[in-house]
């Protein structure tokens, strides 16, 4: 299966309810694919999508009344928070608390700040002062959650998501860092039934606001995940309407290419590099696909435009040390599978495949090495024992050859049904017994 990667996450608390709309938080990623592992970085994403009220409506739905100058400055510091000018929106939020120190919103949107900021402890303090001072506000308890799964405190976020929800059954996000917060317990736990929650939240979310593209991501993979990749491809799909991403095309593609159809894929990559020429991994994919179909010059085209986006892409060399293989270029083959191990020295497959063009070229003892050396690095790696079981035998090592193809006989499980069979007569043959 290839790497996917999600390179946005939205875990929106929403600031100053009633004053103004959402604005959103950090999220915490994992890749499974793409690899890209999704809950490792934080990303900040705005939305802005802001309405500005007077006291008469914070009274109203707060029965707190404010000043009309604090609603003006948490308005501004709203205003100054969606052009991503911290330092402003702190203090008209500042500003706002000062002049109605009973108004919740410059409390939760204060909070905010800090939380972007990664200063998580004065974060909290200002969400719950939000929380307390209006006990109907869902989006302190959501920020809070938020907060507790960015430190990884899985049981605090969990209850802190539970209240959000519960609070305010309506607050779409309330349910997605739900959602979230079920899905890394799956994770870590190993859990059917968290995975279950996660997916009903998240399908719950869609519901509540259809325009969040990252929940509909999160069920595409669940359903990739789970096979049902008809739903996937409908989920992927929806995100593309909301904001024709890049990396969405990118990991549809991959999706097929997990169902086996290439073409369908080879356009999901087309279409992601006419988004953003640069998207190294569908040049990649596209390189891939275009081998796979025994266009040569087009797919070593994209491994070189890899290779220009990304010099230490180990992946693009070890495709053109592939591709000249199949070509006969032996030299250059060896040269491309040498840079890859060079970027990664745990690139086995780019290892195993060095060893077979030095083993052509002649160099047995070199190829030996890089075999042995691939079994220390990925000790399943079944193929390599094979070959080393090969070259003992050619070098009269039966009972060298006899301890390669036990451990290939343990590892392949059935993969290679052919070589497995001959390996077993080998050791019939000269009475070795593999140690159970």
């Amino acid at each position: 299966m290839l790497k996917r990667k999600i390179k946005k996450d939205l875990k929106n608390g929403g600031v100053a309810r009633r004053v103004v709309s959402p604005i959103c938080g950090e999220g915490v990623q994992s890749r499974r694919d793409r690899t890209r592992p999704f809950f490792n970085t934080f990303i900040i994403l705005l939305i802005a999508i802001i309405f500005f009220a007077g006291p008469a409506l914070a009274k109203k739905k707060s029965g707190i009344m404010p000043s009309e100058q604090a609603v003006f400055h948490n308005n501004q510091g709203i205003s100054f928070l969606n052009k991503q000018d911290l330092a402003k929106s702190e203090f008209e939020f500042k500003t706002a608390i000062e002049l109605a120190p009973q108004f919740a919103e410059p409390y939760n949107n204060l909070g905010l700040i800090y939380k972007i900021k990664g200063q998580y402890d004065l974060a909290l303090s200002q969400f719950r002062k939000a929380a307390e001072l209006d006990k109907t506000y869902a989006s302190p308890y959501n920020h809070i959650a938020a907060v507790y799964l960015a430190l990884g405190d899985l049981e605090a976020a969990l209850k802190a998501a539970k209240k959000a929800a519960k609070t305010d059954s309506l607050m779409a996000d309330a349910h997605y860092n739900l959602g979230l917060v079920w899905l890394e317990k799956s994770k870590k736990e190993q859990s059917a039934k968290a995975l279950s929650n996660a997916q009903t939240e998240f399908e719950k979310t869609t519901v509540l606001n259809p325009n969040l593209e990252p929940v509909h991501i999160r069920l595409a993979e669940i359903y990739r995940d789970q096979k049902k990749y008809d739903l996937a491809i409908v989920r992927y799909r929806l995100a593309l309407n909301i904001s024709n991403a890049p990396d969405v095309w990118e990991s549809l593609g991959n999706l097929y290419l997990e169902m086996g159809d290439s073409f369908k894929a080879q356009n999901c990559f087309q279409k992601a590099i006419e988004l953003k020429p640069d998207t190294e991994d569908s040049h990649l994919q596209l390189g891939i696909f275009y081998l796979n179909q025994k266009r040569n010059e087009e797919a070593l085209s994209e491994f070189q435009k890899v290779i220009e986006l990304n010099p230490k892409n180990e992946k693009a060399f070890f495709s053109i040390g592939a591709l000249k293989m199949e070509q006969g270029q032996i030299a250059e083959a060896m040269e491309h599978f040498k840079k890859a191990k060079m970027i990664n020295p745990n690139f086995a497959d780019a290892i195993y495949n060095l060893g077979v063009v030095l083993n052509q070229m002649g160099k047995t003892d070199q190829a030996k090495q890089e075999w042995e050396y691939v079994v220390t690095i990925a000790p399943e790696y079944s193929r390599a024992y094979h070959n080393l079981a090969l070259l003992s035998a050619k070098l009269g090592k039966m009972d060298i050859a006899g301890q390669h193809y036990c451990s290939f006989l343990k590892s392949a499980k059935g993969q290679f049904p052919t070589e497995e069979s001959l390996a077993k007569t080998f050791l019939e043959e000269y009475e070795i017994k593999c140690q159970k």
